[in-house]
């Protein structure tokens, strides 16, 4: 798969999905399928499940398993494919993780590299990623490039040539880096063999300029039309309005940045009748107070109209 063009790609927009949680803070499974239905109808292509995005690292071992099979459950048979993360900084929770997502019958799984420990080269980065990948030989691999959280820091461009002959899976990178320059060797050749998937919803006017054309973020679940409307005015050469529409995108984050963006983001996710239920500690649980500034906020700002276009 890695050394020609990969057989399976994501283009346009794919969701890092949110984890339902009841108030309580359990699982809630039960919201999954009408969250596949809202996406789809949404013009969301494609999901990435248990990531930064789903709280996956504050997730049980069994939770990330149980999250993983209802998604699949319910993508199966759908136009919504589905990406795994299935990374940890246990390995070999990694590789079980790996082994379940294939069974499940996902479209893809992504690995982020170990942080705690970390890799000290990009081989060794290969390496714990193909010590993964082989436990789900026959699922399109995708890694998860996200050095502002990790500290990972290698050459992207680098892991790919090097991974190339050993992950047989190598799909590509799910690149949530704002190097714009390292970017732009990604999408030449020789690497436009592989699918670059861009992950800072806030820059993806920027990235589509420079040829990216699939893009996994948090804003996709709720806000996806207003970068269907980034997407359209770039096609038709509109930069003008393109931009309009993007800076749309950039005062929505920075406005839920201002309360914590992964618990301001969950709680909007009620706005389109998708409860997400509140972050996990150590995340901010928002006050009741919190919540009425950020949706008197929202509701000032004209958010919630973008997102019900």
């Amino acid at each position: 798969m890695s050394q020609n063009q990969p057989v399976f790609s994501l283009t346009g927009l794919s969701a890092a999905t949110f984890t339902p949680f009841t108030q309580d803070g359990d699982l809630n499974l039960d919201v999954i399928e009408a969250y596949a239905a809202h996406l789809i109808a949404n013009q969301v292509g494609s999901i990435f499940v248990t990531g930064t995005t789903g709280e996956g690292l504050s997730l049980t071992f069994d939770e990330r398993k149980q999250l993983t099979q209802r998604w699949a459950e319910v993508c199966r048979g759908s136009a919504l494919k589905i990406v795994a993360h299935v990374g940890s900084l246990n390995l070999a929770q990694a590789q079980e993780l790996a082994v379940h997502a294939e069974q499940a019958g996902v479209d893809a799984i992504s690995v982020i590299p170990p942080f705690y420990y970390k890799p000290d080269s990009v081989d060794t980065c290969v390496a714990c990623c193909e010590s993964v990948t082989r436990y789900a030989p026959k699922t399109p691999f995708y890694l998860y490039h996200i050095p502002s959280w990790t500290h990972v820091t290698f050459s992207a461009p680098e892991f790919l040539q090097l991974a190339a002959s050993r992950i047989p899976t190598l799909c590509g990178i799910k690149y949530s880096h704002m190097d714009l320059m390292e970017l732009q060797v990604l999408l030449s050749e020789p690497f436009k063999k592989w699918d670059i998937l861009f992950g800072c919803d806030d820059a993806l006017l920027p990235a589509m300029s420079l040829g990216v054309t699939g893009a996994i973020g948090s804003t996709y679940n709720f806000a996806a039309p207003i970068y269907l409307k980034v997407i359209d005015a770039f096609k038709k050469g509109d930069l003008n309005e393109a931009q309009a529409w993007q800076l749309k995108s950039v005062r929505l984050i920075q406005t839920l940045s201002k309360y914590g963006f992964l618990p301001a983001a969950k709680h909007l996710m009620n706005h389109v009748n998708v409860p997400c239920g509140p972050a996990r500690l150590p995340l901010r649980i928002l006050e009741k107070e919190t919540i009425q500034k950020l949706d008197a906020e929202l509701d000032s700002l004209g958010a919630l109209d973008w997102c019900q276009l």
